[in-house]
């Protein structure tokens, strides 16, 4: 399992997707369950994505407090992402975008924060590097020009 998540000669693309797949396909195994079953291995990855996006909604609440310290503004920015139709459909899918968006909103959590937790942000940038590697060197340029904006201020 491991092996696949640090390989180089695979897909660059979706391996912790991959991998929690084949933990999930493992766990279905361990309970009794008929882990070759497609219809089996989609619900149990729907289940996965309907927690993991539970979890994003969690995040965006708690950003969007601490972005503008406004509970009603939280809670529509929360309800927006909720009913949004893209997020619906990537997340509603046995995709590995749920994953993804929760990294960035871990990403989001870590730039809006007063005391930067930088264990957050080496958790977002270490699962998008085992997503989406490509989408690295765009949140480092966002954190750059974030903190340029910050010095020109002073």
């Amino acid at each position: 399992m491991l092996e696949h998540l640090f390989s180089t000669k695979t897909t660059y693309n979706g391996r912790l997707t991959h991998t929690v797949l084949y933990f999930l396909i493992n766990l279905l195994s361990i309970l009794g369950v008929d882990s070759q079953s497609y219809s089996n291995i989609f619900i149990v990855s729907y289940i996965f994505n309907i927690v993991l996006s539970l979890i994003t909604f969690l995040i965006v609440y708690r950003l969007a407090i601490r972005y503008s310290s406004n509970i009603n503004f939280s809670r529509r920015a929360t309800w927006f992402l909720a009913f949004n139709p893209f997020f619906l459909l990537y997340t509603g899918l046995p995709l590995k975008e749920p994953i993804l968006f929760f990294a960035l909103s871990l990403f989001l959590l870590f730039l809006v924060s007063h005391r930067k937790s930088y264990t957050v942000l080496l958790i977002s940038l270490l699962i998008i590097s085992f997503e989406r590697v490509y989408i690295i060197p765009l949140l480092i340029l966002i954190l750059f020009v974030m903190e340029k904006n910050k010095l020109l201020k002073i």
